[in-house]
């Protein structure tokens, strides 16, 4: 829904850019990465993932995220005759795992499962890692 926001207001989603330093201005906020670029905005939003560096410029003495035993998953998908909800979240949940979905207006579902995983999956190799990043 956030990066849907944002796109309808033309606010621009960077993706695989490695956040260097963050800087709070009189305005709001400077964002500078590795490759040497800057960019400023009114708020900086980490969506980086459990090792975010924005989380820790914004707190370094933040506790480190541990794992809880569960993998998240999520995704998209389109499934003919479902009736939207987009107030309505639904869930499902069985005894160590939980399923969840939505189905927005135009007929999108949003989808998401909590998994039961008892030791963390290996960070796959860096060429192989979705990008992420931060956004200004």
């Amino acid at each position: 829904m956030l990066r849907d926001e944002a796109r309808r207001h033309d606010i621009r989603i960077e993706l695989g850019a490695r956040l260097e330093h963050i800087v709070e201005t009189d305005s709001g906020v400077e964002a500078r990465f590795a490759d040497g670029r800057s960019v400023e905005g009114d708020i900086l939003i980490g969506s980086d993932g459990i090792n975010s560096r924005t989380r820790t410029f914004i707190d370094p003495d933040a506790p480190r995220p541990a794992y809880a035993g569960m993998i998240g998953l999520g995704g998209f998908a389109r499934v003919p005759g479902l009736a939207p909800s987009p107030d309505t979240q639904h869930f499902v949940f069985g005894r160590r795992s939980f399923f969840g979905y939505m189905v927005r207006a135009d007929g999108d579902i949003l989808w998401f499962a909590n998994v039961t995983h008892t030791e963390p999956e290996p960070a796959p190799p860096a060429a192989q890692r979705a990008t992420s990043g931060s956004s200004c």
